[in-house]
Order: structure tokens, then sequence, then C-alpha cells
């Protein structure tokens, strides 16, 4: 018998549930600490500066948080 297919489907699945994991916590985070988890802004939206990075590594290499602030310029178009 060969228990490589079992194998194999246990770790996909496995792999399945941890990308859902960490896409729901990073969802999580962006909505309960108010944080852009990076990328470009949504038109209609720029960065601001948010305070030093929660994590202190990060925050010694400079590392800054950024939320999402309507822009003053666009806002009007999208709403």
């Amino acid at each position: 018998m060969n228990l490589v297919p079992v194998e194999e489907r246990a770790a996909n699945l496995e792999s399945g549930r941890t990308r859902f994991r960490t896409t729901a916590a990073m969802l999580a985070q962006a909505r309960d600490q108010d944080r852009h988890l990076g990328g470009r802004p949504p038109y209609g939206y720029r960065l601001v500066d948010a305070g030093p990075h929660p994590n202190s590594a990060h925050a010694r290499w400079g590392r800054r948080l950024h939320r999402l602030d309507p822009d003053p310029e666009t806002a009007p178009t999208v709403r």
C-alpha cells in the first residue's frame, strides 16, 4: 500500500488551513489596529505615519507603521 498520496493530501489540507489562519489574522490586525498592511493605498486615501513599529527590532531599523486617511484632493470624488 502506498501512503504517499495520503500524506500529500494531509499536507495540502494543512497548507490551506495555515493560509486561511494567516489571512484571517492579517485582516483582523488591519481592522482592529487600524493598520495598513502594505501596497498602494486605494484611490481616495493616502498613507500617513502611525508611529513606531510595535516590534522593537523593526523599530530599531527605523520602520514605521502607516494607516490610511482620506486624501483631501481625491476623497470627494470617491464619496
